[in-house]
């Protein structure tokens, strides 16, 4: 069996606090490979934050999936904890001000056109606030495959802030409570010096371990992605593609396409609340 190509790995303790990720502070020694990584990622985290009333990620409704309940559902391409009954996300870092965030799509019953990214802030009162809102159309091809959603340009992920980011695509309009979503945790973080130095004098080829070494999923799967994108037949990329997102209990969408990035069009949508209380969401797993 071929160990996989690049993989997250790390201890993950009580179910309690936003977790700490201590990045690298040294510098980072590139192996002397073209590009097939061998090495897994010792991802060190301190505590485990729960998803907020979702179990690995994502809400499941009956809008998208009327005859089909059974297939896969969305999720978004974030590292899972499953060593407790059901699986919880984790507050993963980015050293970019507008990361991109990944979710996978299976097909569905339905053709949406659209989808909606929002963006909360959790204040000290325990209430989340929506900081940011956008409507994004769909790529329309038949079959399931994993989409990059682009932060529009008037918005920016402030330093050492946690946030909360969902996806919900939007089958139905009228009841919003049947849509699916998918959902993660961001905050943006400053490079060491080391990871800066090393990336300014590597190749982009390199980006996705450098970064997965030194702690910042974001920052690792997107830099593959851009590879991928860029070489979407080389089969290296696609095994430390789907290495790393098995490595992250992703390994049943790991080897679905990705698909074309969604832009940010003028689209209504109805109104929801600009802030929510964070204790009146369901428990993890309800």
């Amino acid at each position: 069996m071929i160990a996989p190509a690049l993989g997250f790995s790390g201890d993950r303790p009580s179910l309690t606090a936003p977790i700490v990720v201590n990045p690298m502070d040294g510098a980072i020694a590139p192996t002397p490979i073209e590009f097939q990584i061998a090495q897994q990622l010792n991802f060190n985290v301190d505590n485990v934050r729960p998803s907020r009333g979702r179990a690995g990620g994502f809400s499941r409704g009956n809008a998208c999936f009327e005859n089909a309940m059974e297939a896969l559902s969305p999720v978004a391409l974030v590292p899972l904890d499953t060593s407790t009954d059901f699986a919880r996300l984790r507050v993963e870092t980015t050293v970019d001000a507008q990361p991109t965030f990944y979710v996978f799509l299976p097909e569905m019953d339905k053709s949406p056109e659209f989808a909606e990214l929002l963006i909360f802030e959790q204040s000290e009162d325990n209430m989340e606030a929506i900081v940011h809102s956008q409507t994004l159309p769909l790529p329309q091809v038949v079959g399931a495959g994993s989409i990059p959603i682009n932060i529009a340009d008037d918005f920016a992920l402030e330093m050492g802030i946690t946030y909360r980011w969902t996806v919900e695509v939007l089958c139905s309009l009228e009841d919003r409570s049947s849509n699916v979503f998918a959902e993660g945790w961001v905050e943006r973080v400053e490079p060491s010096d080391g990871l800066s130095a090393m990336l300014a004098q590597s190749e982009p080829e390199l980006y996705p371990e450098l970064y997965a070494t030194a702690g910042h999923w974001y920052d690792a799967l997107e830099a593959l992605a851009t590879l991928r994108q860029r070489n979407p037949n080389n089969p290296t990329l696609q095994n430390d593609w789907a290495g790393l997102l098995s490595s992250v209990n992703l390994g049943d969408i790991a080897n679905y396409p990705l698909l074309n990035p969604v832009l940010n069009p003028v689209f209504p949508i109805p109104e929801r609340p600009t802030s929510y209380n964070v204790d009146a969401t369901p428990t993890v797993g309800g």
